[in-house]
């Protein structure tokens, strides 16, 4: 014990070094792509069709189920890209290989990941990959560490400003969330069902704080 105190008293050995260069930019399209993300079938309206995005981002479980649902997008020229689940435990890693193998069969080759342990699932497959905003990338170097482990894309963290945004050296394409809600946690217990006595998962349920903002619950895999 007298041995770690004499220790722990020491001053730690302060490193030193530089900052490494920027990472080289891309050159940046002048027209930015637009991208729809949905959670339902109902937001897929045809006049949101009728705008014609460049990308469309459905959940992994909304895009085996209603597959078909997506091809007025499709046929006005958007690519769909399947949005992974923002927690895999290791039980359900199977079940997300194989659906993603399904919608890779049908012609799905991009996906949305917001964990760098779930790009290993989804080039399994045969997916290119896309950076999520849960990758939490705040500046130039993050940005090309998504590049160097082979992402199409990345999405800068909702945390930063605009002019920051501006200012990341865009070493691969650069999405920015500009309208919607932003997702607050994820429980892994089920709200609703805990509330009810029993799952409701599809019906409109909400929380409310001490000063009385709403916030909407919706279901995410694994009933979380």
């Amino acid at each position: 014990i007298s041995g770690l105190t004499e220790e722990r008293g020491r001053p730690p050995r302060r490193r030193s070094g530089s900052v490494p260069p920027r990472p080289l930019e891309r050159s940046v399209p002048k027209t930015p792509k637009m991208i729809f993300q949905f959670r339902s079938t109902e937001q897929m309206t045809p006049a949101l069709a009728e705008m014609r995005p460049d990308y469309i981002y459905l959940p992994m479980d909304l895009m085996v189920t209603e597959f078909d649902a997506m091809m007025p997008f499709v046929e006005k020229g958007a690519v769909p890209v399947a949005v992974l689940p923002r927690i895999i435990y290791d039980r359900e890693t199977e079940d997300v290989r194989n659906k993603l193998a399904s919608l890779y069969q049908k012609g799905i080759n991009e996906c949305l990941c917001g964990n760098l342990g779930h790009i290993f699932i989804a080039r399994e497959v045969g997916m290119n990959v896309r950076g999520d905003f849960g990758l939490n990338l705040h500046n130039s170097w993050a940005m090309d560490m998504a590049r160097q482990a082979g992402m199409m894309s990345a999405t800068a963290s909702f945390e930063l400003r605009l002019a920051q945004i501006r200012d990341l050296s865009k070493s691969l394409d650069t999405e920015l969330i500009v309208y919607g809600r932003l997702p607050l946690m994820v429980s892994d217990q089920c709200i609703m069902r805990e509330s009810a006595g029993h799952c409701v998962c599809h019906a409109p349920c909400q929380l409310s704080d001490r000063m009385g903002s709403l916030f909407p619950v919706v279901k995410e895999y694994g009933c979380r």
